[in-house]
């Protein structure tokens, strides 16, 4: 007798609740079933179309129980386990949980056996049972970027952003940078600059990307070691990236946090300018 529960789909240009299939987890495969999904703006954009990623079900942000387990899965992921999923697979572009495999906005997600073999499902303390551990997926990504960046002496750190990836990485930047560097946040929209100055995050230097931010970037000094993290939509980064180029004059890193769109000749273009 076939089992169903139901999932947010993608169908006809909408999102309708259906009724979806639910397949007994073989091997190392395993089913969770969602507590907290967050909706972040990839998949925003995903929604609208401006991204061709073919998963009917999207969702990779969240914390989830461990609902059923195929006889391989090891005993740290037993039944009711909490546990969060990191959503891209290190080496295997063919799992992507909310991207090309079905994501969270479901009640029951069926996550493939490479992606258990290879530790992506992970075991959470009882401590994380909230809506904030939505937030550890980003988290993360904000934690990587600075490892990236954590050669470079940083004393200067620039953030082009005011989604939750900016917000993060403005107020992580001192635990995983260097303590008392000088942070630039430039917002793109006034809503963003409002919530950052009435939540203030240390000494952040707040300030619209428009002509009083790019003089902010300008009165850097040239001995500066400046590093830049875009936390912006793809479809952003481009603009992001000039007016860090042409504005900073100190030594520069840059990270592309929020990935690129049709632009690599451009850019290549510009490094090489």
């Amino acid at each position: 007798m076939n089992q169903w529960h139901r999932a947010l789909v993608r169908h006809d240009g909408k999102v309708v609740v259906m009724n979806r299939s639910t397949r007994k987890p073989e091997g190392y495969e395993l089913t969770v079933s969602p507590i907290y999904a967050g909706l972040c703006r990839t998949d925003i954009q995903m929604l609208r179309g401006l991204r061709d990623d073919p998963s009917p079900i999207l969702g990779h942000e969240g914390i989830a129980r461990v609902a059923e387990v195929g006889k391989d899965v090891p005993a740290n992921l037993a039944l009711g386990t909490l546990v969060c999923l990191n959503p891209t697979h290190r080496s295997d572009p063919a799992f992507l949980l909310g991207h090309n495999v079905e994501g969270l906005l479901q009640e029951n997600v069926l996550i493939p056996a490479i992606a258990v073999r290879d530790g992506l499902v992970m075991p959470l303390s009882t401590v994380h049972h909230s809506a904030t551990a939505t937030l550890l997926e980003p988290l993360a990504a904000v934690d990587y970027a600075f490892e990236l960046l954590s050669d470079h002496n940083t004393d200067t750190l620039v953030v082009f952003g005011d989604g939750v990836i900016g917000h993060l990485a403005v107020r992580d930047a001192a635990d995983k940078l260097v303590a008392g560097i000088r942070i630039q946040h430039l917002h793109h929209t006034e809503q963003g600059l409002a919530w950052s100055r009435r939540y203030e995050a240390g000494a952040a230097q707040c300030i619209l990307n428009n002509a009083a931010g790019t003089a902010l970037l300008s009165s850097l000094s040239e001995g500066a070691r400046v590093a830049v993290l875009i936390a912006t939509p793809r479809n952003a980064t481009l603009a992001c990236l000039e007016t860090a180029l042409r504005y900073i004059r100190g030594e520069i890193r840059i990270n592309l946090l929020g990935g690129y769109q049709q632009m690599l000749l451009r850019l290549c273009y510009l490094v090489s300018s």
